[in-house]
């Protein structure tokens, strides 16, 4: 009994989120020579991602425990998440990552999400104005822009 629950434990999703917790571990490791302003950025990336990476290896070796997990939905929802991931770097590249973010969001929570209108477009203008107070304001991070020139101020040229 132990040993299967290890041996389901231990399969792709669990040895998965393990690297992630060790890649971003490594990426702190790797920032402690920096100056402060440079370790600015990992750290504030990294740390979020450690503690995002630690709590799903929790919920997979929990699932592992449980059983077996229906494959087919969970193979649909992978396919379903990275279309989406795909469709955001495609929207960054077309438009830049300021103009991206709130068209992003508005998009994913209308079509996919299910959301009125109304608060699809509030949560899309708090998305962009949290990204230009933070990114451009703020830190004085340089945007990327798209190959669609930018109409949206903060952005890189």
């Amino acid at each position: 009994m132990r040993r299967r629950l290890w041996r389901r434990a231990l399969d792709g999703r669990v040895l998965f989120a393990l690297a992630v917790l060790a890649l971003f571990g490594y990426v702190l490791f790797e920032t402690a020579g920096l100056s402060a302003r440079a370790q600015q950025f990992p750290i504030a990336t990294a740390l979020p991602a450690i503690a995002l990476a630690a709590v799903q290896v929790v919920r997979e070796l929990r699932a592992a425990a449980r059983g077996p997990a229906d494959a087919p939905v969970e193979g649909a929802v992978a396919l379903s998440a990275l279309a989406q991931f795909a469709a955001f770097f495609a929207v960054v590249g077309l438009f830049g990552l300021l103009a991206a973010v709130p068209l992003f969001s508005l998009l994913y929570l209308r079509v996919v999400a299910g959301e009125s209108w109304a608060r699809s477009a509030v949560y899309a203008a708090l998305a962009w104005a949290f990204t230009l107070a933070v990114f451009v304001s703020l830190l004085h991070v340089p945007l990327p822009a798209g190959i669609i020139p930018p109409l949206v101020v903060g952005t890189e040229q």
